[in-house]
């Protein structure tokens, strides 16, 4: 996939930062220095910028859209594909999420703030030029420019190493609602927190969608939210260890809740006759 070597497009503030906050997290984690630590990675394509990290287990994408007229690659893509790739340790997308929503204006009729990215190889320039975009008074006169708040953050070229996460997501949506058989979501909390907490803080009232994808042997769950995030996890619903476990602690649970004797139970659990009534 070809790489250009500059480019500068303005983005909504807002969801860039919701899109960097729920997908940092599925970032893989470990000492710096460390060669198995995953960035997250960012690709702009004419139309999207996908904000994109895997931890091995869990996947997620965020997207934002760009302003088609501020996008100076529009110019130039007859010498490539224009999409940029570049990848962005962890800690330092953390920082723009810092960086950007510290002193947001809380006012209702405050303008949307808007986010200018200017993209090389090595460095992402970041800058808050909301008030440039709103610059002009209603008789026509050039306001004066408040100072922009601004960023760099170091990046590196996308790493030949990099799972082809977006591809894999991209599959695991398409693949929604292929097998009608009903499979159970199995995981750690820990794994089903990386998705629940931050989407919940950042998305406000919509809904969060979990499907299974896939063959009803196949082990991948689908969560989305709106139209705007998208990820992956896998179910241990298949290893025999966790279905013992399981079916051990919901005999249990059904014990503790409805009171019922063991056989009644084992009837409860086979599809046997309705004694949840019974007595």
């Amino acid at each position: 996939m070809p790489v250009m070597g500059e480019a500068t497009f303005t983005v909504p503030l807002d969801t860039l930062v919701a899109a960097i906050r729920v997908v940092e997290p599925h970032a893989l984690r470990g000492r710096k220095g460390d060669e198995v630590l995953q960035p997250v990675r960012f690709v702009a394509t004419l139309e999207l910028l996908h904000v994109v990290a895997t931890n091995g287990s869990t996947a997620a994408v965020g997207m934002v859209a760009i302003d088609p007229d501020s996008d100076t690659r529009r110019t130039r893509v007859s010498e490539d594909d224009g999409t940029f790739v570049v990848d962005v340790d962890a800690a330092e997308a953390r920082q723009i999420v810092a960086r950007f929503t510290k002193g947001a204006s809380a006012k209702r009729d405050a303008p949307r703030r808007t986010l200018r990215m200017h993209w090389t190889d090595h460095l992402l320039k970041l800058t808050d030029v909301t008030e440039q975009t709103a610059s002009l008074d209603p008789g026509g006169d050039v306001l004066p420019e408040a100072p922009a708040r601004g960023l760099d953050v170091l990046v590196s070229p996308p790493s030949a190493d990099y799972p082809p996460v977006l591809d894999d997501v991209r599959g695991a949506v398409a693949g929604i609602g292929e097998s009608a058989e009903a499979k159970p979501l199995v995981g750690p909390a820990s794994t089903l927190s990386l998705f629940v907490s931050p989407l919940g803080a950042a998305a406000g009232k919509v809904d969060l969608h979990v499907e299974p994808t896939g063959s009803g042997a196949s082990r991948g769950f689908v969560v989305t939210c709106g139209a705007w995030f998208a990820g992956t996890l896998p179910s241990r619903f298949n290893d025999d260890d966790s279905l013992a476990r399981r079916t051990r602690a919901r005999m249990t649970l059904l014990h503790r809740l409805l009171e019922l004797p063991a056989e009644a139970l084992h009837l409860v659990l086979d599809g046997g006759p309705n004694v949840i009534g019974a007595g």
